[in-house]
């Protein structure tokens, strides 16, 4: 059975995940975030709604979210994104008061990105083939909702399943580590191999 994304992800989608992990890393330590792409406003001010965030995003080439402490009016923290360069590298620029709290687990996509379009050494014993499924099952985690053309159970045992194994899944139900033949049947095995070859 295939992965369920591609080997190399757009820009767009590189951008998406990123900004999707920072976002969730952010709301998940109590920040509200504000977000500003220029304008003498806001566009977004003082939210914890993730999907109100990221649909209020990408609507120019550069902007600065500030994060706040909910029930506080300081500004503290911020991050740059600047799109429609390399895609790994969306985040231009953060204040240092972030890489303790909310960037550690952002940086571990941005970082699997870069690895997999070859823009790093493989300094921290991380193979390519690592990468590309470490990317892919953070790009399954951050999506939200089902992915496109599975029923919920079966997107939740996908997520699973990726979790477990750094290697490619292969089409043979025999191959699969014993963790994840406790995680899904072969008969839902069979309905993700066939989804894959017809989706993608």
């Amino acid at each position: 059975m295939a992965h369920p994304l591609k080997d190399k992800p757009s820009v767009q989608e590189m951008e998406q995940t990123i900004a999707r992990a920072f976002v969730k890393s952010a709301l998940a330590l109590g920040y509200v975030i504000n977000i500003n792409n220029g304008g003498d406003d806001d566009e977004i001010e003082l939210s914890s709604n993730e999907e109100q965030i990221l649909e209020a995003m990408f609507a120019t080439d550069d902007e600065y979210l500030h994060l706040t402490k909910e029930g506080s009016d300081k500004r503290t923290r911020w991050c740059r994104f600047v799109y429609g360069n390399d895609g790994y590298d969306v985040i231009c620029d953060y204040t240092t008061n972030l890489e303790e709290d909310v960037m550690p687990p952002v940086t571990k996509v941005s970082d699997a990105y870069a690895r997999l379009l070859g823009y790093t050494e493989d300094e921290d014993g991380v193979s390519y083939e690592e990468a590309k499924v470490l990317t892919q099952s953070m790009q399954l985690e951050l999506a939200p909702g089902t992915v496109e053309g599975l029923d919920s159970q079966l997107t939740d045992k996908l997520k699973k399943m990726l979790q477990y194994s750094f290697k490619d899944t292969n089409s043979n139900y025999d191959q699969l580590t014993s963790n994840e033949k406790d995680i899904i049947s072969k008969d839902d095995f069979d309905k993700l191999s066939k989804w894959s070859a017809t989706s993608l």
